[in-house]
């Protein structure tokens, strides 16, 4: 890789939902890599009791309480006692929507249900619905708490904005969820929580943060320009006495982002923020993504399991198909930045063979226009035909080669730029929306993007006999909403939420050419 990515690493080891996000299988199909230190305790039945102004809903080792106006703590057992980081005061309401630029909150109305095993998009669950309104009275909530039988230290909660006044209220966005943690300690070096931050952001910072006085973070998972966002929607929180992880579930990606921001007295606050943007009609409702809280014990890992065996009941599985050659070393041609030629790379499958290597990364430097994808003529004079007859010359020495390129993208000076303006990512200003470097990004939602896309990978394959893709770019963690028009686009978001799909949608059609066909994916400098 030009640029090391420690958290794509990270998340596509554990959620696997690298190229194969939107792979969908049987939701009753056993996951092969559920593995977690805390191991899976049998289920537990609940118990709901009245509790100060609120309700606590409670099972053997998990509790999560829920005041008047919906203020949360989350409760961990631990060698018999519990153990909470909330403190019992000065919490913020669990969840609020801004709408007609102003923020509302809910009080609880009347006692929760309980509900045993019943039947959720996770398994089986014991669920409580909680019923609540503004003081306005035009807002109705309905709160889902699941606590999902197969996996007992996971709380799950879902809620359901209604209209109940005689008025549309536009719902610009939500508060979901939100915590506030305390330190009951701070360290010598002022540190009150280590974080796993799971938000996008450019430059390959860390992502595994000390959490001292002051600390913020935005973590947001939606594209916000200047390669900025994208990611996994995750945040965790932990300490010594526990962690608390929070977390969105859905089998798309979310427009929201996990705000975490630290205060001078020890106190930490995060919370889901979504912008749904929607106008509710009289009697019309807004259903929220499912949140993941975990209460638990040691650091990020567990919480990260679960959140990718709770994605894998959803349908997004983590690829086991492994080749070996995935974690085989490699040489790349970017040690020469783009400065390599024919003789480079000649040259340097001799030493490769010294050491053991046997693929050759062709990486940025080797095409004409981002879009066009070709040979660059002052380096393949022949064009194609060189480019076949180097890959030809490495397979006679028993090698192969790995192709960098960008699916998605293309410069607007580009041969298919020219040709289909038409096919590029519109911002609501009408222009069309900039993507890694000179590129800008074409639309996954719109079908002629994706009948290029397969020309290009048959090309690659068919034409230039390449043995696996190097797809890189900080762009391939997200694309922006589209507004062209000529897209027809039910809704803005389209183009977001099919990006994932694009990169699903190439690996398949390499693998239908080339079924040990293997793709590495580099979101280029993005953590």
């Amino acid at each position: 890789m030009k640029t090391g990515s420690k958290f794509w690493t990270v998340v596509v080891a554990l959620l696997g939902a690298g190229v194969c996000g939107h792979t969908h299988a049987p939701a009753s199909t056993a996951d092969p890599l559920r593995v977690s230190r805390a191991g899976a305790a049998a289920s537990t039945p609940l118990t709901v009791r009245e509790h100060g102004s609120g309700w606590r809903a409670e099972t053997a080792t998990r509790a999560l309480e829920v005041g008047s106006e919906l203020q949360l703590r989350v409760f961990l057992k631990k060698e018999g006692r519990w153990t909470t980081l909330s403190p019992p005061e000065g919490l913020p309401p669990g969840f609020s929507v801004r709408a007609g630029g102003v923020v509302r909150t809910f009080r609880v109305a009347g006692k929760p249900s309980l509900e045993h095993a019943q039947p959720s998009r996770f398994g089986p669950a014991e669920r409580v619905l909680l019923e609540a309104a503004n003081p306005a009275g035009d807002l109705a909530l309905r709160l889902m708490i699941d606590f999902p039988q197969r996996h007992p230290d996971a709380i799950l909660l879902q809620a359901r904005f209604a209209n109940s006044g005689p008025t549309a209220v536009q719902l610009a966005d939500t508060a979901l969820a939100a915590l506030r943690l305390r330190a009951p300690a701070v360290s010598d070096d002022g540190v009150h929580f280590w974080s796993f931050n799971g938000g996008g952001i450019f430059g390959c910072k860390d992502y595994i943060l000390p959490v001292r006085a002051g600390f913020s973070h935005h973590n947001n998972c939606a594209p916000i320009g200047g390669d900025l966002g994208g990611g996994t929607p995750f945040v965790d929180l932990w300490r010594p006495e526990m962690g608390v992880a929070i977390a969105a579930v859905e089998a798309w990606p979310i427009l929201a982002s996990l705000p975490v921001a630290a205060g001078k007295s020890g106190e930490v606050d995060l919370f889901l923020k979504t912008t749904p943007a929607v106008t509710l009609a009289p009697g019309s409702a807004h259903t929220t993504p499912a949140i993941m809280l975990v209460a638990h014990e040691g650091d990020f890992y567990d919480p990260l399991v679960r959140l990718r065996e709770l994605m894998a009941d959803l349908g997004v599985r983590a690829d086991t198909q492994y080749h070996p050659d995935d974690y085989a070393p490699t040489w790349g041609t970017w040690a020469f930045k783009k400065l390599f030629t024919m003789e480079t790379m000649l040259a340097q499958t001799r030493r490769m063979k010294l050491y053991g290597l046997r693929e050759l990364i062709m990486d940025d430097g080797w095409y004409d226009y981002f879009g066009d994808w070709q040979p660059l003529a002052s380096k393949f004079p022949r064009g194609a035909a060189d480019v076949r007859a180097l890959v030809d010359r490495l397979h006679q020495e028993g090698m192969t080669l790995r192709l960098w390129w960008t699916p998605g993208v293309a410069d607007l000076e580009s041969a298919l730029g020219r040709a289909h303006p038409d096919w590029f990512i519109h911002d609501s200003s009408g222009s069309p929306a900039k993507a890694s470097w000179t590129s800008y990004f074409l639309c996954p939602a719109h079908r002629p993007v994706r009948e290029a896309m397969a020309r290009l990978v048959k090309r690659f394959i068919k034409d230039l006999d390449v043995d696996s893709f190097k797809l890189d770019g900080p762009c391939l963690n997200a694309a922006p909403l589209c507004h062209h028009p000529a897209h027809q686009h039910a809704r803005p978001e389209e183009s977001f939420e099919q990006w994932p799909d694009l990169f699903n949608f190439v690996r398949a059609e390499a693998k239908q050419l080339k079924p040990d066909f293997r793709i590495e994916l580099c979101p280029c400098g993005v953590t």
